[in-house]
Parts: C-alpha cells; structure tokens; sequence
C-alpha cells in the first residue's frame, strides 16, 4: 500500500482564492439551514401521527439544533476568512 503525502510546499487555495472559499462557506451554512427546517419539519409531520415514534420528536429536534449550531460557526468562519483576505491584498502604494 502506498500513501502520498500531500506536497505542503504549494499554499492549497482553491481557484477564485479566499472570497471563494469564503461564498463556499456560505453557501454550506444555508445548507445548514435548510436542513434544520427539513428536519424540524419532519417532526412536526411525525408528531401529527396517531401514533408518533416516541424517539422522533427529541431525536430530529436535536439535530436542527446541532444543523443551526454548524451553520453559524461556517457563517463566522466566512467572515474570518474574508477579513484574512481583506488583509492579504496587495496595497498599493501612495505617490
């Protein structure tokens, strides 16, 4: 078996840079947030059976919460990265 070992030399930036990685996050923390709906959606719908799984409601409630918890750290992660972008441009010089 053999395993490569990633060349650390090359910084690993995505194509589009920071700002790109940055929407990305974004992008993954509406996810977040859908799923959170999804799943808090799906308990009402189980709840409202004559006979609902007595696991569902707790269960599906805990993983919005945990879906809306991820969603913000990738939000904060996003604004991290665009300030670290930000401080990384080239300035240009006065005169």
């Amino acid at each position: 078996m053999v395993t490569e070992v990633p060349d650390r030399s090359a910084p690993a930036v995505a194509p589009g840079g920071l700002p790109a990685l940055a929407d990305a996050l974004r992008g993954d923390a509406t996810r977040m947030e859908e799923y959170a709906h999804t799943l808090r959606t799906t308990a009402r719908a189980l709840g409202a059976l004559d006979d609902p799984p007595e696991w569902s409601g707790p269960v599906l409630e805990q993983q919005a919460s945990a879906c809306l918890v991820a969603a913000g750290q990738l939000r904060a992660a996003a604004i991290a990265m665009d300030a670290h972008a930000r401080a990384a441009r080239p300035r240009a010089l006065p005169g």
